[in-house]
């Protein structure tokens, strides 16, 4: 729901259901997962003037369990801020305060501080200091990997701190550049581990799991956009995560990767046709096995690059319908996103959609 925008009070509400099932414990001696995650929220703010206004977000999180050990939980979210729009200026401060109940911490606090200055005629300097809770829902991480164990549970990150500053330009009507750095830090950062789970025959699995641990990591990046012409784009983007236990220096090993390179070129040659190639890059990456039970002391070690090269069409039958084609991993090179567990290698999906 969203209001009609006005001069007193503009608000947004909204409610989400997200739902895992799965079985795959009932192979280990143990019962399956029924997760359901239910979120309700509000934003609303009203301008105090031309140029500054409040607001406050609120928001509720449900995770109910069945067929599981894990209880379920509730965490309440609330975001005032006050912020100042002007010509050159934009500023935001305010509060992130999650309360939870029966998911071990109960109060958390964290910064929200956002900041952009026009300095020069389409030139931005921009900063922001954020955290918050992060809910690792089994839904959620189930998305990082289809290899995740749904019999254990993981905690939910606290994030005090994320800093980035960066410089956005769009001084040149077809170029666009984008370029940033900063450091976060979180308690209970999830990291995966591999390992060996026996089912109800005597045979193993190998399972993804996560354990957490406080660690920060120094991010930087960059991004070019380009479009030469209205039939031709073209992008190219580097990332940076590099993450350390809190205290020490050792980078973590995980499947996160250190270095990701993204590049792509869309080419039109005729009006409804959409013709995409897309290169992915990654280094860094990393793995850990569980030994003896104990992963505080697990065999780790690297993994090699990820690199794969992709091939898309879009073709548009009318405003309503359209057809595509996607075909993935070109090079049909091997890939582990995790020890031992490979990725597909050349694969393509074909599709059409429509909009009504």
């Amino acid at each position: 729901i969203v209001s009609k925008p006005n001069k007193s009070i503009n608000y947004t509400a909204e409610i989400n259901y997200k739902g895992y099932n799965s079985d795959l414990g009932l192979f280990y001696g143990q019962r399956g997962v029924l997760e359901n995650h239910l979120t309700t929220r509000i934003d609303g703010n009203a301008p105090i003037n031309e140029f500054y206004n409040i607001g406050i977000a609120v928001s509720m999180d449900n995770l109910i369990y069945n067929r599981c050990d894990k209880e379920s939980y509730t965490i309440l979210r609330a975001n005032p801020y006050f912020g100042i729009e002007k010509e050159k200026i934009r500023f935001k401060a305010g509060l992130l305060v999650d309360l939870s109940f029966n998911d071990n911490t109960i109060f958390r606090i964290a910064p929200d501080l956002r900041f952009e200055w026009e300095f020069d005629k389409l030139c931005f300097l921009y900063a922001q200091l954020t955290g918050g809770k992060s809910i690792n829902s089994w839904e959620k991480m189930s998305t990082l990997t289809s290899y995740i164990d749904p019999t254990s549970s993981m905690a939910n990150t606290y994030t005090p701190a994320d800093f980035t500053v960066g410089l956005r330009t769009t001084t040149f009507k077809k170029l666009h550049f984008t370029l940033y750095g900063g450091i976060k830090y979180s308690v209970d950062a999830l990291f995966d581990y591999r390992q060996q789970i026996i089912d109800v025959t005597g045979s193993t699995r190998p399972v993804i799991s996560f354990y957490a641990t406080d660690a920060y990591a120094w991010k930087a990046g960059f991004e070019i956009q380009y479009a030469p012409r209205d039939f031709l784009k073209a992008h190219l983007a580097w990332e940076h995560n590099e993450w350390h236990r809190k205290g020490g220096k050792e980078r973590i090993l995980s499947s996160q990767p250190r270095n990701e390179w993204k590049a792509g070129v869309t080419v039109i040659p005729i009006r409804p046709l959409d013709i995409t190639a897309d290169f992915y890059m990654a280094d860094g990456l990393g793995y850990r096995n569980r030994v003896e039970g104990n992963i505080n002391y697990p065999e780790a070690g690297n993994l090699p690059n990820i690199v794969t090269l992709n091939l898309g069409a879009v073709y548009r039958l009318n405003k309503q319908i359209h057809f595509s084609a996607q075909l993935n991993n070109l090079l049909s090179k091997r890939t582990d996103l995790f020890y031992g567990m490979p990725a597909q290698r050349f694969h393509f999906l074909v599709g059409a959609g429509g909009v009504f």
